[in-house]
């Protein structure tokens, strides 16, 4: 992707981008030049940051929604694995707000429908716990474990974490702590993209699927769609990842989410299927 040096600059010459808290590092604003190009320019819409940093790195995005009393989140079983795999490099975290009332908002600290990136998580004195950074180097977190929470920050959770409430107080940088049962009230969605190198076997197809093949919507023929048989050889029980890309061709489309490509299993010994 070829980019120019030109940046999008205020009437007070800030940098209306991203860009790195050193002014002598450019590549953070070059890089997001690049991929806001490829995306269709700087108006952008937005996706999310599990879908950013699959196209900036190719490390492999899981959505987890965050559903308290659900028996699809287990929240003990995602906190250790988290943890366990973060501190061992192999997956990065964000973590993102869903729809939050302005009012709760303000109060709490926090942007509605904003992700955040995950800096560190640990457990101490049994608090779950995680360092998160809002990209916008500012505006803070103001509940349990944030800079003005005196009762929570106690000498000995100070040294296990090595924060300075005080300090802290004194410049905002977006960086906060916040406690697991926080986390799970105000926020909606974890992303975690994994390392591809975790993966021992890997097969990439890449294809053309006009839209002009098949009836519209696959409504009553699915014949014509692309198909393949899998069929897995091992030992044992063993788990396999199936990721869908596309190419944005169309930047309104993508906002508007008008199309969209999914994914059908079926189990039927490899026979083609015609009918849904």
């Amino acid at each position: 992707v070829v980019v120019d040096d030109f940046l999008p600059m205020g009437k007070d010459r800030e940098l209306l981008c991203s860009f790195s808290n050193n002014k002598n590092e450019l590549w953070v604003s070059l890089l997001e030049k690049a991929y806001m190009k490829v995306m269709g320019g700087y108006d952008f819409p937005g996706s999310n940051s599990n879908i950013d940093l699959n196209a900036l790195t190719g490390w492999i995005p899981e959505r987890v929604a965050i559903r308290n009393n659900s028996d699809e989140f287990n929240r003990d079983k995602e906190f250790n694995r988290i943890h366990e795999r973060f501190h061992q490099g192999h997956c990065l975290i964000t973590i993102a707000t869903g729809e939050i009332p302005e009012t709760e908002a303000d109060r709490a600290g926090l942007v509605p429908t904003h992700a955040y990136a995950m800096l560190d998580i640990r457990e101490v004195k049994g608090k779950k716990l995680f360092m998160l950074k809002n990209p916008w180097n500012h505006l803070r977190w103001k509940g349990n474990f944030s800079e003005n929470d005196a009762p929570n920050w106690t000498p000995e959770m100070q040294k296990a974490l090595n924060y300075d409430p005080k300090s802290a107080q004194q410049f905002d940088n977006g960086v906060f702590w916040i406690d697991y049962d926080s986390l799970c009230r105000f926020y909606d969605v974890i992303y975690i993209n994994w390392n591809p190198e975790l993966f021992k076997y890997t097969h990439g197809i890449h294809s053309v699927w006009p839209a002009k093949d098949g009836p519209k919507r696959d409504a009553y023929n699915i014949s014509d769609n692309p198909q393949y048989r899998l069929e897995l050889r091992a030992p044992q029980a063993s788990a396999v990842w199936i990721l869908l890309t596309r190419h944005i061709t169309d930047k309104d489309d993508f906002a508007d989410n008008r199309e969209f490509i999914t994914l059908l299993v079926y189990k039927n010994n490899g026979q083609k299927v015609y009918y849904p």
